[in-house]
């Protein structure tokens, strides 16, 4: 309903479906606040039989287990997920999906040069897909929550991601390769100009350029595998102080702690060497 907020618009939806179909179910939604939001308000609306799973990349490996492995005997699951079950793996036991036809991407800035995340509806083709995780191993349900109007107006396909960000660190490593005109490679999809641009203009501000060819600091950058700006702060250092903060800050930045949390000090702060506590 209209008046309805999108979490309880989507509880009420799930439990409703939960209700009239057995087995256990695959909720997609856009992202981590999204389910901990449904999971909240499913959690007064579902019986005892059902346990909800939570799915997303932030979470222990023993908990993300667990919403992919069966639900335990005489027991069903609801996995609240974000677009990663799409494809990237098999959660067993699904027989139900309900999919609110949304998902948070990336999308780079050229003015900005900066990468933020939006929500959008999701393509025919993702819909498909999604519907497609449904009773593999018996007849199953989907339930989009959108009219059948705008699902027909949604895209056919989704937009290809190299069309929509940052280059930087593509451009590197062509350049690595010698290839200093992108444009002339044969590209599935051609990456836009003007990014390319913007990925020109960050690899001269790091140091990275000589002319149009990698400098003795943008070779040191390339050869280290990491995003430009990390891999410029890494090269930068100028003792093993600095280079062993670098490195710590670079790991963390790259992949963060299983916890959620984004406090620098709290992940400085752990798992320390003795020799620097």
């Amino acid at each position: 309903a209209a008046h309805l907020r999108f979490d309880e618009a989507v509880a009420i939806a799930t439990a409703e479906l939960l209700r009239h179909e057995s087995g256990s179910l695959l909720l997609f939604l856009p992202g981590v606040g999204e389910i901990l939001r449904v999971q909240e308000q499913l959690a007064t609306r579902v019986g005892s039989d059902v346990v909800l799973c939570p799915l997303y990349g932030a979470l222990t490996l023993a908990e993300q287990r667990q919403a992919i492995v069966p639900a335990p005997q005489g027991k069903r699951k609801v996995v609240l997920a974000t677009n990663i079950a799409e494809t990237s793996l098999t959660i067993e036991g699904i027989r139900l999906v309900v999919d609110c036809a949304q998902e948070r991407v990336a999308r780079y800035d050229v003015r900005t040069g900066l990468t933020r995340l939006i929500t959008q509806r999701i393509s025919q083709a993702s819909m498909t897909q999604r519907a497609g995780r449904a009773g593999r191993l018996e007849p199953g349900i989907c339930l989009h929550l959108l009219a059948k109007e705008q699902a027909e107006r949604a895209a056919a396909q989704g937009e290809a991601e190299i069309l929509q960000s940052d280059l930087s660190g593509l451009l590197m490593e062509l350049l690595q390769w010698g290839c200093t005109e992108p444009e002339q490679l044969n590209w599935l999809d051609t990456p836009p100009a003007i990014n390319l641009q913007a990925a020109k203009r960050l690899l001269q501000m790091l140091g990275a350029l000589e002319g149009d060819r990698l400098s003795a600091r943008g070779q040191k950058m390339a050869a280290l595998g990491n995003d430009p700006r990390l891999a410029a702060m890494l090269v930068g250092a100028q003792n093993n102080t600095e280079a062993a903060t670098a490195a710590k800050l670079a790991a963390i930045l790259e992949e963060p702690s299983r916890g959620g949390s984004t406090d620098l000090t709290v992940a400085f702060s752990r798992n320390q060497p003795a020799w620097q506590q």
